[in-house]
């Protein structure tokens, strides 16, 4: 039991803490959307191609999803501040590596290390912020989390454009400089220390096989239209043999990577596949819909960006509240409502043709907006208040683990059926035409999704008394 002085304490610094929380999540998510306007003018300065350059992108994201899970483990072990403070030191660093990148390949690797000190900091966003605040305003605090995501995420483009058109693209990493000095400054003074596993061995096993696990996951998802079936599908049955080597591992070793027996529980176990689910979904429409509003309608990337902001700032502004809402009246029925509106605004973008006025589509992309704020904070809510205290860190890293690899399993399966639809023997001009069909064919799948996902929310069942 803590004494009721360090309670207080705690109490008092809660929301300074989750201002250095908050700002760091922006700088981690930020960086996840705002470099991908600048990539056309990356490629041109270093005059590489296509296929070279999208590497600045997965390399971010490929340390990001296979150290995800270490990050919050270690954070168990050795304190989740002091892997805070580290993930933020490391990013600044990366940072301002990539800024001064003279070669491509320079570039890649410090996004890798920029990945590295990101994945510090998701992976325990979730667990400091449930620590600091009581069970009666998790879900509130929560919200607020899934509140500073969509600005990180819906800032991007923008900011990054104005950014690369005005400045030069070295200066979106620069940006970063000012917020992680502050944000360390901050996480230094006001953050206390957190372990809650003190003594557990490492599981260095148990993390290697998950990182080559998730590597090789990622890449036979991303890289399949280059790589072709054949080695995208070794690729995948050497991922699958290693998450079954890290399953035999996890059940032997004293102190596992991950506590399987968690999954033993509806509530963490159904929140974490209905939360996949609902990335999966909604990352199909988010990657799909620019093609549709740009290649066939012609738009500028420019006003298709400000037609799709709408989305992630009512995400944004809907959390909070959500998120407090589900402190009173639990999470189950505000998560299945929120699956069961995203799957309706998926279903009406099935109806869109060649003219479709920009007023339905906005107005579909709204109600699925709703949706999603429905769902995030109640569903991460759920997470994290079913662990135990020393497994704060681990669910913390499962639920950013399991939103990461949502996004890159939607984009993947939605990018290969659209390629399938509208033809990839097709010159660009002559596939024009094939766009609708492909985009409703995967907003089908899209509504499946959802609804699966509404029922495993309503599956799940309620919480109703959050553990301390």
């Amino acid at each position: 039991m803590k004494p009721e002085a360090e309670i207080d304490d705690i109490q008092k610094r809660k929301w300074l803490i989750f201002s250095v929380v908050a700002l760091t999540i922006i700088m981690a998510t930020l960086d996840a959307s705002i470099v991908n306007i600048a990539l056309p003018v990356i490629r041109a300065d270093f005059n590489v191609g296509i296929t070279i350059v999208e590497w600045v992108v997965i390399a971010y994201m490929l340390t990001i999803v296979s150290l995800l899970m270490i990050s919050g483990r270690l954070a168990d072990i050795y304190g989740q501040k002091k892997i805070y403070i580290a993930g933020i030191i490391i990013f600044v660093v990366g940072s301002g590596l990539c800024a001064l990148s003279s070669t491509i390949n320079e570039l890649i690797v410090f996004r890798a290390i920029q990945g590295l000190g990101a994945a510090c900091s998701m992976a325990n966003g979730n667990a400091i912020i449930t620590n600091v605040f009581p069970p009666q305003e998790r879900g509130k605090a929560l919200g607020l989390v899934g509140a500073s995501v969509a600005v990180g995420l819906s800032s991007g483009p923008v900011l990054g454009g104005m950014i690369t058109t005005y400045f030069g693209w070295r200066y979106i990493f620069l940006f970063n400089l000012p917020l992680g000095i502050i944000a360390l400054i901050f996480a230094i003074v006001v953050m206390r220390e957190s372990r809650h596993a003190k003594g557990a061995e490492f599981d260095l096993r148990g993390a290697f096989t998950l990182s080559a696990a998730l590597i090789t996951l990622v890449l036979s998802l991303t890289k399949y239209p280059d790589w072709g079936f054949i080695f995208s599908s070794v690729l995948l049955g050497i991922s699958l043999i290693g998450f079954f080597i890290f399953v035999k591992i996890e059940k032997r070793v004293k102190d596992p990577m991950i506590d399987l027996a968690l999954f033993r529980d509806d509530k963490f176990a159904y929140a974490n596949l209905a939360a996949f689910l609902s990335f999966t979904a909604r990352f199909a429409v988010i990657f799909l819909i620019p093609f549709y509003l740009v290649d066939l309608r012609g738009l500028q990337p420019n006003i298709a960006g400000l037609i799709l902001t709408p989305v992630p700032l009512l995400f944004a502004v809907m959390s909070p509240p959500v998120g407090a809402l589900s402190d009173k009246i639990g999470t189950r029925f505000l998560t299945t409502t929120g699956m069961i509106f995203s799957a309706l605004g998926f279903a009406m973008l099935i109806l869109i043709g060649t003219n479709t006025s920009i007023l339905y589509i906005i107005v579909c992309m709204l109600i699925s907006g709703i949706g999603g704020g429905l769902f995030s904070s109640p569903n991460t809510s759920t997470i994290m208040g079913s662990v135990p205290k020393d497994r704060l860190g681990n669910a913390g890293a499962m639920n950013a683990l399991v939103r990461n690899v949502g996004m890159i399993v939607g984009i993947a399966w939605s990018g290969a059926l659209f390629a399938a639809v509208r033809g990839h023997e097709l010159a660009f001009e002559e596939s024009i035409g094939r766009i609708v069909p492909a985009f409703q064919a995967a907003m089908k799948v899209s509504v499946v999704i959802a609804i699966i996902a509404a029922y495993v929310s309503y599956r799940r069942g309620e919480i109703k008394v959050y553990k301390k």
